[in-house]
């Protein structure tokens, strides 16, 4: 089955919710804006406190996220949507995880940044060969990202740990490289749009951005879509095995032309 997700379209429907659901969304952003306030005061306990608590705020927020994308109720103010503890950790871990596997690129690249400013001309020939190396760890991080970037979403919707949670989303991923990078570039630039209006734009982008990456996650769960790609590889399997078949000179063929003699020469 051909993968199709028309980014037009879903920026219409994610509006569509964005919309119906304004004062939610302002709320949260609100209070991730409020945390980062908080977060550049210098103390360690004020910073860590904060972290848990965006943690906390990122997970109602992708759950949130879930139920309008599903059309399920879920109030955001009860005291039954609260995540539990390991619900929490899972999350967090996954998270982690992911960043550790993502971002490890990028980090490389910053250090022989660094030697390259402040080191003298004995580093430079060894800095340019790890600059090379440096490169190809950023590239393998764009593709590690975009392999696991349902991750997280996965951890939240199926209350599952690290491990599950990173397989999930490499599994969903497997041969969506390309069709997913060209629609992730244009979602994340769509998110990043409204910062062009002073930030305040990315009160509606981001929210916006997140609702479609679950639209992307939910169609790329979607049964009917798993099951119709299993169909394709069988009909294509069933379609070679009927050409081998008929194909002359092949050995089903010489076995059924010698038991055909067989049964004449019997006769």
């Amino acid at each position: 089955m051909k993968f199709t997700f028309k980014i037009g379209q879903k920026i219409k429907e994610s509006w569509f919710l964005f919309k119906n659901n304004f004062w939610i969304f302002f709320l949260l952003s609100s209070i991730v804006f409020f945390f980062n306030i908080l977060s550049s005061k210098h103390s360690l306990v004020l910073n860590l406190l904060v972290l848990i608590l965006c943690f906390f705020v990122a997970y109602m927020t992708i759950r949130y996220v879930i139920s309008l994308v599903d059309k399920k109720e879920f109030n955001i103010f009860s005291k039954d949507s609260l995540p539990t503890l390991e619900q929490i950790l899972n999350f967090v871990k996954t998270y982690i995880l992911f960043f550790l596997i993502v971002l490890g690129g990028f980090f490389v690249f910053i250090i022989p940044s660094i030697l390259m400013i402040f080191g003298g001309a004995y580093f430079r020939f060894l800095v340019s060969i790890f600059i090379i190396l440096a490169l190809v760890c950023l590239v393998l991080g764009i593709y590690f990202k975009i392999r696991l970037l349902f991750s997280c979403i996965n951890s939240v919707d199926k209350n599952q740990g690290a491990v599950k949670s990173i397989k999930k989303s490499w599994s969903l991923t497997r041969n969506l490289f390309w069709p997913l990078f060209w629609r992730i570039i244009v979602i994340g630039l769509f998110m990043f749009s409204g910062a062009i209006i002073f930030f305040i734009g990315l009160i509606v982008t981001v929210p916006m951005g997140l609702i479609m990456i679950v639209m992307l996650f939910r169609t790329l769960e979607n049964p009917n879509y798993q099951n119709q790609n299993i169909n394709d590889n069988d009909d294509l399997v069933v379609e070679e095995d009927i050409t081998i078949i008929k194909e002359e000179g092949s050995p089903i063929v010489e076995i059924i032309k010698e038991e055909k003699i067989i049964g004449e020469n019997n006769i």
